[in-house]
């Protein structure tokens, strides 16, 4: 299990760093493989795996890393890179500058040095004042990974028709009819939600 960054701190949307959340996992990753001799394990055996967003990220990494995969096979289990549509670069840029403007640090330009000397809980504050992209399923957050052509890109189905993705074990799975059968919490009985 790793920790990655979230929200404006993992997704920023800042010009030159859109998908710091996602580098974590790839040095994280690296990391595993540099190390994991050293406590008994096999460099060339690593698999990584999500649930989720998590299955996002994993599917997001077989996409990304062709050169330098790392990894021996990865296992996605409800999330890849088609279950909910990234942020486009406008739309991120714009929600950062929103709230660089709102905690005092101008709304253009090189702001994150103002930035990192704001208090967490203020730009977390200002971040909750910023409204998502319109969504016909799940709300999705302001700040999420963006559309770079680099990590995250515009095109899976055209990239996956021509194989570009990781040459390992690849295992999507997920759990059938997840989220279409809810109790009422006032009744007894189930209520479908297809």
């Amino acid at each position: 299990m790793l920790s990655y960054r979230l929200n404006i701190f993992g997704f920023p949307g800042a010009p030159a760093d859109l998908n710091i959340g996602l580098l974590d996992q790839r040095l994280a990753t690296k990391w595993v493989r540099d190390n994991i001799a050293g406590f008994g394990g096999d460099p060339s055996r690593i698999t990584i795996f999500g649930q989720s967003a998590g299955g996002v990220s994993v599917d997001y990494y077989q996409y990304a890393w062709l050169d330098d995969p790392v990894i021996a096979g990865g296992i996605s289990h409800s999330g890849t890179a088609f279950s909910y549509i990234p942020n486009n670069q406008s739309f991120a840029s714009a929600s950062f500058y929103k709230v660089s403007a709102l905690i005092g640090c101008g709304s253009s330009g090189d702001v994150l040095p103002c930035m990192r000397t704001k208090n967490v809980s203020d730009i977390l504050n200002a971040v909750d004042k910023i409204p998502s992209l319109p969504t016909l399923a799940l709300p999705q957050p302001a700040f999420q990974p963006v559309v770079d052509e680099k990590i995250v890109f515009s095109d899976y189905n055209a990239r996956a028709a021509a194989g570009m993705t990781i040459k390992k074990v690849k295992n999507p799975s997920c759990q059938c009819s997840e989220g279409l059968v809810m109790q009422d919490p006032n009744k007894t009985s189930l209520v479908l939600t297809a």
